[in-house]
């Protein structure tokens, strides 16, 4: 097992191509497709991403290629490109992984050796595309950290999953009497209780999550 993450993908995301990707491949192929003129689809896509002005050391500055993170556009967009990175390297290749299970930027797979692993790595994924460039990470003691579950491969070859904490996870969301309204914190101990019960794949790991 192993886990891939892109670099800083927010801000690599190549505008152009993408914003033609969403064009050529995604939008206008719907049932339902925009009924505003192609042309002027992309202009507004242009103008949302590109005309983005912040402030930093004193200088404004135009941010002309990525996507600006907290931008409504900026997790779509992402997502986007990688998906059309999967289908043109990926789906068709002979060297992809027995999985590949990818949110975002983040993707968990399973290959037959580490050195598979790195060959897969630098020839498919890494000289693929400019802006795009993966890191690894290997399973350790027969477990890895992807998002945030805790994967664990089994004798039988099966898999286990359970929640997975961080070190500097302290287990305070939000205090029971902070100025916060009360059904805000009881939906967020329902939200916590039932991401347990969703990542954990059994009983006695559930109650580890909770305790």
């Amino acid at each position: 097992m192993y886990s891939l993450d892109v670099t800083t993908l927010y801000t690599k995301v190549p505008l152009d191509e993408t914003i033609q990707i969403s064009l050529d491949s995604r939008l206008y192929y719907l049932p339902d497709p925009p009924q505003l003129p192609r042309s002027a689809l992309q202009n507004l896509l242009g103008f949302a991403t590109k005309k983005s002005h912040f402030i930093f050391d004193g200088q404004y500055i135009d941010q002309i290629d990525g996507v600006a993170k907290g931008s409504p556009l900026g997790p779509v967009l992402a997502n986007i490109f990688m998906c059309h990175f999967d289908e043109k390297f990926l789906m068709n290749s002979r060297f992809s992984p027995s999985l590949w299970f990818r949110y975002v930027d983040d993707t968990f797979t399973i290959c037959d050796s580490e050195d598979n692993a790195n060959e897969f790595l630098s020839f498919l994924l890494n000289s693929r595309h400019d802006s795009i460039k993966f890191t690894i990470e290997f399973e350790e003691d027969n477990k890895i950290q992807f998002l945030d579950i805790l994967v664990k491969r089994c004798p039988d070859n099966t898999f286990s999953t359970s929640v997975y904490w961080k070190k500097a996870f302290t287990g305070l969301y939000s205090k029971w009497d902070s100025f916060t309204l009360r059904k805000y914190t009881i939906d967020l101990i329902r939200t916590v209780t039932y991401r347990c019960f969703r990542i954990c794949s059994s009983p006695s790991l559930l109650q580890v999550a909770i305790k």
